[in-house]
């Protein structure tokens, strides 16, 4: 089976689109026949239409060939390091998606917490790790915080990276993961934010790495997501180490409870979200829909200037 990429069917796109355009412009309606202008009829004894449909369809082969180019053309980077200065705060959000914590009720609260947190932090860059029988980056810290929206769906507890992963509970891995990066960060502050239910396959393990944290210089943010109100040996443990550690620490049974946290940030209040998945850059969207869009416009409008002409032409 041959797989075709992005960049060789945009091209082809382009292609056709152009010779479309030229076939279009340059077509003359003879009344029982359809002939084509010719070389000769460009130079200036050729009637004022003719000219301008010349110079329409060439100037739409331009921008075709232009956008074609455009789309396929690597995007480039900045790659000199951004000034220590420019980087405040780095976040990572250490998130728990063992079976305990994917039914939709409290995934609901985790949602929330995350959400909250995000809106917490507008400026910072943060980032996002999963950790369940293993751990891993959904993406590295950024400012580009609309990133969290396929994350804090109502849904995602049910897609099929959740469930191929539900299984044990590795809390440590998920900190180690997030520690990774962050001690080669050169942000000014570096923050850790934990949320899930504080249940780990090896207690002392989990606690052990929670502690070395702040040992590291980071700050840490413990977010207990519980079935009910929080109580129990766990809550005393968890809320004690948090204390000692002098890390901030919330429990949280319903979304009201993780509102506390922060606002909501700017774009979950969209009314609606649309993404795009794709190998191009969001400059090549842009050119490939521009085009699209100067292609439909110019048909639209040949079409009414022919029709116009040859209604005159019958009367």
């Amino acid at each position: 089976m041959r797989v075709f990429t992005a960049s060789p069917v945009i091209v082809l796109v382009f292609m056709c689109a152009t010779v479309l355009l030229a076939v279009s412009a340059l077509r003359q309606n003879k009344k029982t026949s359809l002939s084509y202008t010719e070389l000769g009829e460009i130079r200036s004894r050729g009637s004022a239409s003719r000219k301008l449909r010349i110079g329409v369809a060439f100037l739409a082969f331009i921008s075709c060939a232009t956008l074609a180019f455009a789309s396929i053309y690597p995007p480039t980077y900045d790659a000199r390091p951004d000034p220590p200065q420019a980087i405040q705060e780095d976040v990572v959000m250490i998130v728990d998606i063992s079976g305990s914590m994917t039914n939709e009720k409290q995934f609901a609260v985790v949602r929330e917490a995350m959400l909250r947190t995000i809106g917490a932090h507008p400026n910072s860059r943060i980032g996002l790790v999963f950790f369940s029988s293993y751990a891993f980056y959904a993406f590295l810290p950024t400012k580009n915080h609309e990133l969290f929206s396929n994350f804090v769906k109502d849904d995602f507890v049910k897609s099929n990276l959740v469930s191929s992963i539900s299984g044990g509970t590795d809390g440590p891995e998920g900190i180690v993961e997030a520690m990774r990066f962050l001690n080669r960060s050169r942000a000014a502050q570096k923050r850790i934010v934990f949320i899930g239910d504080m249940q780990d396959n090896d207690y002392v393990k989990f606690f052990d790495a929670l502690s070395s944290i702040r040992k590291n210089n980071i700050e840490l943010d413990l977010v207990m997501i519980t079935s009910t109100p929080a109580s129990g040996n766990l809550f005393v443990t968890v809320q004690g180490l948090a204390t000692s550690q002098g890390a901030s620490f919330l429990a949280a049974s319903t979304i009201e409870e993780a509102e506390v946290i922060g606002p909501l940030p700017e774009f979950s209040s969209a009314p609606q979200d649309i993404s795009l998945s794709s190998a191009m850059s969001r400059e090549q969207i842009v050119a490939v829909i521009v085009g699209f869009m100067l292609f439909c416009a110019f048909v639209c409008v040949n079409w009414l200037v022919r029709r116009v002409f040859t209604l005159r032409r019958m009367e």
